[in-house]
């Protein structure tokens, strides 16, 4: 099963599995990126290059970043709400925001610090999250955060002042 097929700023395609980690297709051959390789999980969802060109796949065990030579894990050990992680998004200040679902799920915002380092704030139920879990994630021309949940519909995260974020629900839509 393939949940992803992304295509990196370098040509290459990278294909998220179910179970077999990342493929990556250079036009002549495959290779994987899994577990053995250095990845978090088996199990790729999502995968995003951000604006320095680094490789994020969304796994079952937390976010690989993948700096072209060896991988990063992002974690609950490292302030990730939960490991199951389902989508990404780069917003335009260069911050990932890092979709995750289940009991412990919910949204995160992840600033990678030098040095092997994350900084990463939770958004959840608690703070206003109408579902923690989050299944999709967008910006509109206003830097608005668009969060789709499973079960919760869908809202627009706003930053108010600096560091306070706000959700409101939609409501119109025939599926939550």
């Amino acid at each position: 099963t393939l949940f992803r097929i992304f295509q990196d700023s370098r040509g290459y395609l990278w294909l998220g599995t179910e179970g077999s980690g990342a493929c990556r297709f250079d036009g002549k051959s495959f290779k994987v990126f899994n577990r053995e390789a250095g990845m978090a999980g088996n199990v790729v969802r999502d995968i995003l290059e951000d604006s320095a060109g680094r490789l994020w796949f969304a796994t079952d065990a937390g976010v690989s970043v993948y700096d072209g030579n060896r991988f990063f894990t992002i974690d609950e050990s490292r302030g990730l709400s939960s490991n199951t992680v389902v989508c990404l998004f780069e917003d335009s200040k260069h911050n990932v925001w890092v979709g995750t679902s289940g009991e412990k799920g919910g949204l995160n915002k992840t600033i990678l610090i030098p040095g092997d380092s994350v900084k990463t704030e939770k958004f959840t139920v608690e703070n206003g999250l109408p579902d923690n879990n989050v299944f999709a994630l967008c910006a509109d021309n206003y830097d608005r955060l668009w969060v789709g949940t499973f079960g919760g519909g869908i809202a627009v995260m706003t930053e108010e002042t600096a560091g306070q974020y706000e959700f409101q629900r939609l409501s119109g839509i025939n599926s939550n």
